[in-house]
């Protein structure tokens, strides 16, 4: 089925397509309805001088009708109506006599005496919108209220195999053969009442419709236009709606054609070479009121209910709800599709709803991989259950969910008790929330809970995120989970959780969000916990390095409170940072500081200072990770159970060469019967010795820790070995033994 121009939405749609995921149905759904309502509804948007693209006449020139051979029959014969067959009537605008409304064909007309009904057989008619399309009408039969023959009827029933068609003008204006395949919309039901003067077209029927990219079969329909404000007042399937999106058949953009009021024929020129077979007769004449008409468009908005159970189904994927909503802006009754994101450039980088939601699951520092387009399954047809009511309906305001500037906008939701459930087998994933909302501008998704029941997504290979509220900006990669939440991973062994919100940014490409990971901020008592350690504090920074799968981690820093506890001891400080280095596809940890009232404790050793620095290496095959070396500044104070202390302004340790270097005005070093003093104090464990390259002072005490057996001072240095119990000291020195 061919389809051209603006006004097949559903076409357009596929340009935000894959950066919407499943939300797109929705739209698709309320606005190709919305559209077909508009079209095929007696619209009356048109009416009055100046509609674009459509026919206008003097009334004198109106021929009440006009038949393919001989004299036109006379339905007026007998001074009231007479019957005619195998003819063709235009009829006016009841409003705007100067305007075709209506070309009807017909192989018999028959009034009913003394009445205003008049009941037709094979009815084939055009109806001018008053916009750059028409809607083609036939049916087995029908039945008319006409007070006046050459206006267009007042109400009516259409019946037998009725079928509505959408066509659109050419470039050169002209409407193409009402055939399906020249249909941007086709609507098919069994009969078909309208009402013109109340602006109402209802049948409790099915109701097929048919675009390039929806088949959708409607238990029933109901459409109320408000003539006065000229928007369609009023949508509604009383039953079940099932609907089918086709994937596009061509990926290129359809090019834009030009609009017949810059295209338009001439007056009295046929723009399809005459006839209903080719098209109405009437002349396409633009006026000049409408090339004068403001730039500023009109807009419309549009709230969309689908009520009842909702299920929305992808050979790999599956979405019910409750109920589901879209809102939709238009201008002058067109949607902005200049407002739609464009699709990215590449497959690789869509991320469907659960991998976004997913790729937030990153206890374990690792990401989940971005498929490819054919292992996900995009591209397959959608197809969309309602168990109804489905009604649409206009607003005067723009609603606060389209804000930003977004024309489109939908959501699941889940009534209380219930919840909106996502599955979805190529990435291996699950979830639920009370609702998910997207918006198609702004590219926002989000999915919404509560504290006492927050959302939830599962990869089976990645983890598990909870949070009460979780939005992500697919275009900008900015994403945040409000309130409390938990990250953890596949196995359970490692997790994240905060009070207070979580913030991540990934990095784009085109303008969408890859898979890629570069910041991810924890905030409100934040607790990380891994193979038996666990780190707490107010808030916690990561940043993640660009790798060729997706991202690694390469620092974090942690502030306010911080307190990490392993099975060997405790650290707590004001502040963590750890730094990774990053090898290709992988990282691994090589230094951290810790500052602010650092106090750190493990087996049976305690040290305490403003400032810790620690050199690290992977880790061991017990999982622990190796401090290679460390350096300890500000008020620094080490302990260990047997007595043994290091004080100073500064201690660096080399677990390499078992080093110890400690410096203070003056640093002291000892044991619970001996201590050095000096400005610089060095102790080296394999050759069992204490160095002093400079002044300072050694004291021996006894047992008791109350006589002093030995004090010795020098002003030189002095070197100590304690496995052979040898002092040596230069430059002036003084020994007192007790």
């Amino acid at each position: 089925m061919r389809t051209t121009g603006e006004t097949c939405f559903s076409e357009r749609l596929h340009a935000a397509r894959r950066g919407a995921g499943n939300s797109t149905l929705l739209i698709a759904i309320a606005v190709s309805l919305l559209l077909a309502a508009s079209a095929i509804l007696l619209s009356r948007s048109g009416s009055g001088a100046g509609g674009s693209g459509q026919p206008v006449l003097d009334e004198a020139d109106i021929p009440d009708v006009t038949g393919p051979v001989g004299d036109p029959p006379d339905i007026r014969a007998g001074g009231g109506i007479g019957g005619a067959t195998n003819a063709t009537v235009q009829l006016k605008d009841r409003n705007d006599p100067s305007r075709v409304a209506w070309e009807l064909e017909f192989d018999a007309l028959e009034p009913t005496p003394g009445g205003d009904t008049v009941d037709v057989d094979r009815p084939r008619a055009w109806y001018f919108t008053g916009n750059d399309s028409a809607v083609y009408v036939r049916a087995d039969a029908a039945s008319f209220v006409m007070p006046d023959i050459t206006s267009e009827p007042e109400s009516g029933r259409f019946t037998g195999n009725v079928e509505l068609l959408q066509i659109d003008r050419a470039s050169d204006g002209t409407l193409p053969p009402p055939l399906p395949e020249n249909a941007g919309v086709r609507l098919t039901t069994s009969w078909l009442d309208f009402d013109a003067i109340a602006g109402e077209l209802v049948t409790t029927e099915t109701v097929t419709v048919l675009s390039e990219r929806i088949e959708a079969d409607c238990s029933g329909v109901r459409l109320v236009l408000n003539e006065v404000d000229r928007r369609l007042e009023y949508f509604e399937v009383p039953g079940r709606l099932v609907a089918t999106i086709l994937p596009p058949a061509v990926e290129a953009e359809t090019p834009s054609r030009p609009r017949p009021a810059e295209t338009g024929t001439g007056s009295g020129q046929s723009p399809t070479g005459g006839g209903l077979a080719g098209g109405p007769s009437g002349a396409a004449q633009t006026s000049p009121a409408a090339s004068s008409a403001s730039d500023e468009p009109e807009r419309q908005f549009y709230a969309a209910l689908f009520d009842g159970r909702v299920r929305v189904t992808q050979p790999e994927r599956r979405v019910t709800a409750d109920r589901a909503r879209a809102w939709v802006e238009l201008r002058d009754n067109r949607l902005p599709t200049e407002t739609l994101a464009a699709a990215p450039s590449t497959p690789r980088q869509a991320m469907p709803l659960e991998a976004a939601v997913a790729a937030l699951t990153l206890a374990a520092a690792r990401q989940p991989e971005t498929l490819e387009a054919d292992e996900l399954g995009l591209d397959e047809p959608i197809r969309f259950e309602c168990a109804g009511p489905v009604t649409i309906r206009p607003m005067n305001e723009r609603p606060a969910v389209l804000g930003g500037g977004d024309s489109l906008a939908a959501r699941f939701e889940a009534r209380e008790g219930s919840r909106v459930v996502f599955e979805d087998d190529a990435l291996a994933a699950e979830g639920d929330a009370d609702w998910v909302e997207y918006a198609f501008a702004s590219r926002l998704l989000t999915l919404g809970g509560r504290s006492e029941a927050p959302t939830r997504t599962t990869m089976a290979e990645t983890g598990t995120l909870v949070a009460e509220q979780v939005s992500l900006g697919l275009g900008t990669g900015v994403g945040q989970a409000a309130g409390a939440g938990l990250l953890s991973d596949a196995d359970g062994e490692r997790s994240v959780s905060w009070r207070d919100q979580a913030d991540v940014v990934f990095r784009t490409e085109d303008g969408w969000m890859t898979g890629s990971l570069e910041q991810a901020i924890a905030s409100g008592g934040v607790r990380l916990r891994d193979a038996g350690t666990v780190v707490t504090a107010e808030d916690a920074n990561a940043r993640f390095a660009r790798a060729s799968n997706s991202a690694v981690i390469e620092r974090v820093v942690m502030t306010g409170d911080v307190s990490a506890e392993t099975s060997r001891g405790t650290l707590t400080a004001r502040r963590a940072d750890l730094r990774f280095i990053v090898e290709g596809d992988d990282s691994s940890p090589h230094l951290a500081i810790a500052t602010g009232g650092v106090r750190g404790e493990q087996d049976g050793q305690r040290v305490t200072a403003e400032q810790i620095e620690a050199d690290l290496a992977p880790a061991d095959d017990d999982g622990d990770i190796q401090v290679t070396a460390a350096r300890a500044t500000g008020d620094v104070r080490y302990d260990r159970d047997d007595g043994t202390f290091a004080e100073g302004e500064a201690i660096s340790v080399d677990a390499m060469s078992n080093r110890v270097i400690a410096l203070g005005a003056p640093a002291s070093v000892g044991t619970a019967e001996s201590i050095v003093r000096g400005e610089r104090i060095e102790l080296d464990d394999e050759a069992d010795s204490i160095d002093v390259p400079g002044p300072g002072r050694l004291t021996l005490l006894d047992e008791t820790r109350t006589l002093t057996r030995l004090a010795a001072s020098w002003s030189g240095s002095m070197r100590y070995t304690d496995s052979g119990g040898d002092l040596a000291v230069a430059g002036e020195a003084e020994l007192v033994s007790t």
